[in-house]
């Protein structure tokens, strides 16, 4: 995430914090929310605040450092900067607790595609030959694209 220019004094930057958890807090439903902060944040701040997320609830599921590290593809530094940062502001600590024990989220399935094509199903490709053929140009048509 980018550095917060050093003349920008703590009273103004608490205070821009404030109104942003005002607004956040105004987004009543999960849609509302998932729009706020597409509109506010960068795909790397979304990535960097997620990333810490998942290291907490790991840590706080038992999981070792070198565990974390091969899952989520992060350095032991990036780690220690999310457990350093659950430490700092130790007073919110039991709420952010009770949020994770709260929040059962599973990710949404992916979209599974295929490049099968049912002959029976299109008229203009009927037959053995036709599908034999459409599986030749497709077989093709992936080799060019790697």
């Amino acid at each position: 995430m980018r550095k917060i220019s050093g003349a920008w004094d703590e009273k103004r930057r608490a205070q821009q914090f404030e109104l942003f958890i005002h607004i956040v807090a105004e987004a009543k439903e999960l849609n509302d929310v998932e729009a706020l902060l597409e509109i506010v944040m960068t795909p790397s701040e979304k990535a960097a605040i997620a990333q810490r997320l998942l290291i907490l609830r790991m840590i706080r599921d038992g999981a070792k450092y070198g565990d974390i590290e091969l899952e989520l593809r992060v350095s032991p530094s990036t780690i220690t900067k999310a457990v350093d940062l659950y430490h700092k502001h130790g007073r919110h600590n039991h709420l952010f607790n009770l949020l994770l024990d709260r929040v059962h989220y599973q990710p949404k399935p992916e979209k599974i595609t295929s490049d099968y094509s049912d002959p029976l199903k299109n008229s203009f490709n009927v037959g053995t030959k036709a599908f034999l053929r459409e599986e030749a140009e497709l077989k093709a048509k992936k080799q060019q694209n790697q």
